[in-house]
């Protein structure tokens, strides 16, 4: 018998944070790659169909997954265990870049949330970045709190619920 959709994002979400635990004992290289691995299963899994990279995509993004809306949009898809990395890239990104090749959001999901601070998260948010983060976090707590914050912070928990709902045109 195969679970509800609600039991089965349950399970890969217990997954996921058991998965996060072992990574993080990881070489930073390999863990990343692992991640990445795993996201790519997990979006096979919940039938989330990739797009392929917008032809001449010349940015210092390093995008692992595209998913694209009923309206031609793009989401480019970013696992990291940190941010360090992507929050420099998306300060330099030329948003009129974004809009040219119909990229509507970047969305970063990132476990370990220890490097974050406030500043680094307002300036993703600012570059049309959707941040997910584990609930459980007291960084997570604290800034899903704030009003300025809430339009970009969310809980890792709602990665999968929010993509299907982008590909069904329905974003939340």
């Amino acid at each position: 018998m195969r679970p509800s959709d609600d039991d089965a994002d349950i399970v890969l979400t217990a997954f996921a944070q058991e998965f996060e635990r072992r990574v993080a004992q990881k070489r930073k290289g390999r863990a990343g790659r692992s991640l990445e691995s795993v996201t790519a299963f997990v979006l096979d899994y919940f039938d989330i169909p990739c797009a392929p990279a917008p032809e001449h995509f010349t940015t210092g993004l390093e995008i692992d997954n595209w998913v694209a809306d009923p309206h031609g949009w793009l989401v480019g898809i970013s696992c990291k265990r940190t941010l360090r990395e992507r929050w420099k890239q998306a300060y330099t990104t030329d948003m009129d870049l974004l809009n040219r090749h119909r990229i509507k959001m970047l969305w970063h999901v990132v476990t370990y949330t220890r490097d974050l601070s406030d500043a680094k998260i307002t300036e993703m948010g600012s570059y049309k970045a959707r941040l997910f983060l584990p609930e459980e976090t007291e960084l997570y707590k604290r800034v899903s709190q704030h009003p300025g914050m809430t339009e970009y912070v969310h809980p890792l928990s709602d990665f999968i619920p929010s993509l299907r709902a982008h590909v069904r045109g329905e974003d939340r």
